[in-house]
């Protein structure tokens, strides 16, 4: 044997004698084909945010580059929340915060909110509508569902809104009315997972500067719009009084004291002479009765409970008060004559009990059980006219005196077993 160590190959010759049975039998057919393997489709890149460069500081607002296809946009922070948008690859988002494992941005062109269509009018004199109501809900819009109910923001009277369409949607069992509007900027936002963008920079709001350098690059600009013209008096005392409304509705709803502004919005609706203010008036007035009548649903829920807490209490006081002149009474020998019936008070047959009533009337006198006179005797006796005496006990399940029957004598006197 010599000492030369035999050559060993890197990898196995199974692959490589493969190929060349391939190109031998391709040859035999007079052809020549080449056999190249299928490269592995390319996993998006999942970046986690802040990105792949970890020692760049995070700075928000943040600038963010979506760096995968088709990534959705959703409602909240978490794969429960429905979809309201998509991204590609590429795309810029500006972040506000990160939250789960998802990021909260600011809204996208293709996204959209919905609010309840009967609390949104025209405004007078503008392009914009307006909100008429306190605390009205701000939903994202849904996409592939309409589930639509997560809220993103609230808006109250006077708050202006971007109508973008009409739809309709069954919600708490009914049939409701809601506009698409533009999500309003700086309230209502959307999310996206971390794992599909990267931090670029901190995001630089807008600046007028900004704006003019872009201006070239824009369509020519319209026309000089004329000066708008200044604010009627009575335009003027319903944005007082709607200022000062919004402050009052920050107060728990028994303690808001509308009336003062419902009265002020009524003399401004009598005396103003532009419908389109009046309307709006009009709207706030039926806001303010609405808010009114639920304050006396929740005055008459408190007064009910009130009474029942005060008829609770005055009936554990009567049950002091009877069990007190029961027990007083307790022992005391007492004599009586009446006729003898059976009580139907006391229905169960080991609770077999007995009464006293006057003949003429049938009002009762007293309850019996037996004593040293048993059941069998006072059985005998009923429909009679009896004189008896006893002890008497007081029974506190149902309230009642009750004489023990020591001694019974029948009368004799006839009697109708009333």
């Amino acid at each position: 044997m010599s000492g030369k160590k035999p050559v060993r190959f890197a990898g196995s010759l199974i692959p490589i004698l493969a190929v060349v049975a391939l190109l031998n039998m391709s040859e035999a057919r007079g052809q020549t084909t080449v056999v190249v393997p299928a490269s592995p489709t390319p996993e998006p890149v999942k970046s986690g945010w802040p990105g792949v460069e970890k020692s760049i500081p995070i700075v928000y607002p943040g600038q963010g580059e979506v760096t995968a296809e088709n990534v959705l946009v959703r409602a909240g922070s978490g794969l429960n929340y429905y979809v309201c948008g998509r991204l590609t690859q590429g795309s810029k988002v500006v972040v506000r915060e990160q939250q789960y494992g998802f990021l909260k941005i600011d809204p996208l062109p293709d996204c959209f909110s919905l609010i309840a269509a009967d609390y949104v009018k025209a405004a007078e004199g503008s392009d914009e509508d307006v909100v008429t109501g306190m605390n009205v809900r701000v939903r994202a819009g849904a996409i592939d569902s309409e589930q639509n109910y997560a809220i993103q923001c609230k808006l109250d009277t006077g708050d202006e809104v971007h109508i973008l369409g009409t739809v309709t949607y069954e919600m708490a069992g009914r049939e409701q009315r809601f506009y698409k509007i533009q999500p309003p900027a700086g309230k209502a936002f959307f999310w996206v997972s971390d794992e599909y963008v990267r931090y670029i920079k901190p995001y630089e709001e807008p600046t007028a500067a900004v704006q003019e350098q872009a201006a070239p690059e824009l369509p020519p600009p319209a026309p000089p719009a004329a000066e708008p013209l200044p604010k009627s008096q009575d335009r003027l005392e319903m944005e007082a009084i709607d200022e000062a409304l919004k402050i009052e509705m920050r107060k728990p709803i028994a303690e808001r004291g509308l009336a003062e502004y419902l009265a002020q919005y009524l003399a401004l609706k009598a005396k103003t002479q532009s419908p389109a203010l009046a309307n709006l008036v009009d709207s706030r007035i039926k806001e303010i009765r609405r808010q009114m009548e639920i304050q006396i649903a929740l005055q008459k829920s408190q007064k009910i409970r009130q009474d029942y807490e005060s008829s609770q209490q005055r009936m554990q006081e009567l049950n002091k008060e009877l069990s007190a002149a029961g027990r007083a009474a307790e022992g005391k020998i007492i004599e009586k004559t009446g006729l003898l019936k059976p009580s139907h008070v006391f229905s169960s047959q080991d609770l077999e009990r007995w009464r006293l009533v006057e003949p003429s009337t049938g009002r009762n006198i007293c309850y019996l059980l037996p004593g040293k006179v048993d059941a069998e005797v006072l059985k005998s006796n009923q429909g009679k006219i009896v004189s008896l005496s006893g002890p008497a006990v007081f029974d506190l399940r149902a309230h009642l005196d009750l004489v023990v029957v020591n001694e019974i004598h029948a009368e004799n006197v006839a009697a109708e077993d009333k």
